[in-house]
């Protein structure tokens, strides 16, 4: 799935690709849009990290910056790893599906 969802209860969704179902949370992210990842250093805790969507001097898109904390510093990490992989693994499918042309 290509999106990031949170909500202030925990909520279960059948289809992420659904957006009606989306909006019943209180936001959400499509991992694709996600320009950065990054831990926040330095900082007392080590636990937090920043996700940036879109980018400056981008047309028609605004720079926001998601602040996330987690439990502990090895979650962040797992966090932040585990994220970026995700969306390595979606651009890559992305470059696979342009080059292959599709018969109807």
């Amino acid at each position: 799935d290509s999106h990031i969802l949170w909500s202030e209860k925990q909520r279960s969704i059948k289809n992420p690709k659904d957006s009606k179902e989306r909006k019943k949370f209180n936001n959400s992210i499509n991992l694709l849009t996600i320009s950065e990842i990054k831990p926040v250093t330095p900082s007392k805790s080590q636990r937090k990290f920043i996700i940036v969507v879109g980018r400056d001097g981008m047309k028609g898109t605004k720079r926001r910056e998601y602040l996330w904390k987690c439990a502990t510093k090895d979650d962040r990490d797992h966090w932040v790893r585990g994220l970026q992989s995700h969306i390595n693994h979606l651009h890559s499918i992305q470059t696979f599906l342009r080059g292959k042309s599709v018969a109807i």
